[in-house]
């Protein structure tokens, strides 16, 4: 039941994309080639990639898939010249729900940190234990906005290693890169604490992006950890 849960947006996304291969004969539209074709054919593909990502791909994917085929489902009435037909409306409920199911800022959040990785000159395959273990520069840590970036691109790169089937001491040692990141979080909430006091508006709204990039891409991170490595601690306790 709680897999489910976890997973409800991309199963209701199978759901649509049944609805959308039906939708030709449901409105009696199948006559009208170029919405019905479109119904069926982005029907089956939502279908099929909604499976993968359920089955292989996993939620990453499915979000990517919600973006793209509801973008497609939204513009399609215009650019297949359908819009003034009553499967139009149709087609473009479906395309709200489709990103209305996607996690757009956690998508938009990796595409930032990924781009900041590459900047960098940062690469998951080239990545070293003691890089992930440390990664801190403490000259720099004391201003929390580069303190949350640090957490942040410290948290990208364990999720990537983790995505490439690192070896044992790989994944211990992203499992040390994630608690000492843990550890950076009480420093960063004590920083944005003292400072927030004497904040102005626009440097409060700054330190609160920054205290979310940090919990966002901590709790990705920590998802990504293999589950015997959740309750690992920063001395080694039970890392092999």
């Amino acid at each position: 039941m709680s897999a489910f849960a976890k997973r409800w947006p991309d199963w209701t996304t199978l759901v649509i994309g049944g609805y959308l291969v039906f939708t030709p004969w449901i409105f009696g539209t199948s006559g009208d080639g170029a919405s019905s074709a479109n119904a069926r054919v982005t029907g089956v593909c939502v279908v099929t990639l909604a499976l993968w990502a359920l089955l292989e791909a996993g939620p990453r994917a499915g979000e990517l898939t919600r973006v793209g085929i509801g973008a497609w489902l939204l513009v399609s009435p215009f650019a297949l010249l359908f819009a003034g037909s009553v499967i139009a409306w149709n087609t473009w409920i479906a395309g709200v729900l489709m990103v209305a199911l996607s996690d757009i800022p956690n998508l938009s959040f990796d595409l930032q940190s990924w781009l900041r990785a590459k900047r960098l000159g940062h690469e998951a395959r080239a990545l070293s234990p003691g890089s992930i273990v440390g990664y801190v520069d403490s000259g720099d840590a004391v201003d929390p906005e580069h303190l949350s970036e640090q957490i942040a691109e410290c948290a990208y790169q364990i999720c990537q290693t983790l995505r490439e089937h690192p070896s044992e001491l790989e994944a211990n040692m992203c499992a040390l890169g994630y608690w000492a990141c843990v550890s950076d979080m009480f420093t960063l909430d004590h920083l944005i604490d003292k400072e927030h006091l004497s904040a102005g508006i626009t440097r409060r709204l700054r330190l609160k992006v920054a205290r979310r990039r940090a919990v966002r891409s901590l709790s990705r991170a920590r998802a990504a950890l293999p589950q015997e490595l959740h309750h690992s601690s920063l001395h080694g306790k039970g890392i092999t």
